[in-house]
């Protein structure tokens, strides 16, 4: 049996490794010299990775949304600043490695249960998610509520929209309409879909690149009321420098890795069961976009809504211990209400 030390050394090594993508894929590793299924540090695409584990609290397992593996890896300081004795387990986002045969959001949130359960066999439950993983936490909850187990905690950071803007919809609905017409491969319809969500992307920078190119011309007369701008003058005009736009159309092999994309066409498929009839915590960045797609479940539910300054990423950085302060606060009401997990 290892000591103290040497077990935190051996954590750190396997998160390491975890944080390289040299773990294997299939058999989760074992930290040597414990026991249980609190010393279990899951592969990359295993399921489930135990950042801190112990006995005394039911653990917190928490879908951090991101396909990038230096962004997950937030998840470790988030841990450690809810404290030592709070098991938390990170559940890895899905992979589409085939866009002809792309899961449903419903198939994804199974798949995790079924990780979950592995680690913890029943409930209560302490979910959260963050980005696409909220919305999927939201899925595994509403399985869970339906499948008789209980949920004391379901946190949503900055979730992606659960209902999507009429334009997105309309867009999605034609290209669907007409590839089954036409009977169009899935994975056609797909880069179709992504193509288009990128020009839409593209113009957006071209709205911003005029906007911005106006503010500063009207800064540059202002400054010279009484000259002509004239960019070939000498004058040092770095404060007019734009952004580079992307390329309107990307390379086929390019679309299939837009991650947010591929999510976004499989989100646009789901249409829940049942409602979650459970609270829910949700932490909105001030400036979100995506709260207007849950305002009628912050209506109709016992919802607590927690406010931080700040864009979506920053929850998980610059806002993570605004997060973790409103986290705590949130997981000591469960853990004293109800009785510790064993």
């Amino acid at each position: 049996m290892l000591d103290g030390s040497q077990l935190s050394e051996a954590k750190r090594a396997l998160l390491e490794r975890y944080r390289r993508g040299d773990l294997p894929r299939s058999a989760p590793t074992v930290v040597p010299g414990t026991r249980g299924a609190e010393a279990l540090v899951a592969g990359p695409h295993a399921g489930v990775v135990a950042v801190q584990s112990g006995k005394s609290k039911r653990p917190f397992f928490f879908l951090h949304g991101q396909w990038i593996r230096e962004v997950g890896a937030l998840c470790f300081p988030l841990a450690r600043q809810l404290g030592p004795d709070q098991p938390f387990y990170m559940v890895e986002p899905n992979t589409f490695d085939d866009p002809g045969n792309l899961p449903t959001l419903e198939i994804i949130a199974a798949k995790h249960i079924k990780a979950l359960r592995a680690v913890q066999p029943d409930g209560p439950y302490l979910l959260g998610g963050f980005c696409n993983g909220g919305l999927v936490a939201y899925e595994m909850a509403r399985q869970l509520h339906a499948d008789g187990q209980k949920v004391d905690l379901l946190a949503l950071m900055d979730p992606l929209l659960l209902v999507q803007p009429p334009r997105l919809k309309l867009a999605f609905r034609f290209i669907k309409r007409y590839g089954e017409l036409m009977r169009v491969k899935v994975e056609t319809q797909v880069a179709w879909f992504l193509c288009l969500r990128n020009v839409y992307s593209y113009l957006q920078d071209v709205d911003a690149y005029a906007r911005h190119r106006m503010q500063m011309l009207k800064v540059l007369l202002r400054r010279n009321s009484a000259e002509t701008v004239n960019n070939g003058s000498g004058r040092d005009n770095s404060a007019v420098a734009f952004p580079r736009l992307a390329s309107i159309v990307p390379r086929a092999d390019n679309l299939l890795q837009d991650y947010p994309g591929v999510f976004t066409w499989v989100a646009l498929h789901y249409k829940p069961a049942t409602v979650y009839p459970g609270k829910i915590s949700f932490f909105w960045p001030t400036s979100s976009t995506s709260r207007r797609g849950w305002r009628a479940v912050e209506e109709a539910n016992d919802v607590e809504v927690h406010v931080i300054p700040g864009r979506s990423m920053s929850l998980l950085t610059d806002g993570r211990a605004r997060v973790a302060e409103y986290l705590r606060a949130c997981l000591s009401k469960v853990h004293g209400t109800t009785t510790a997990h064993s």
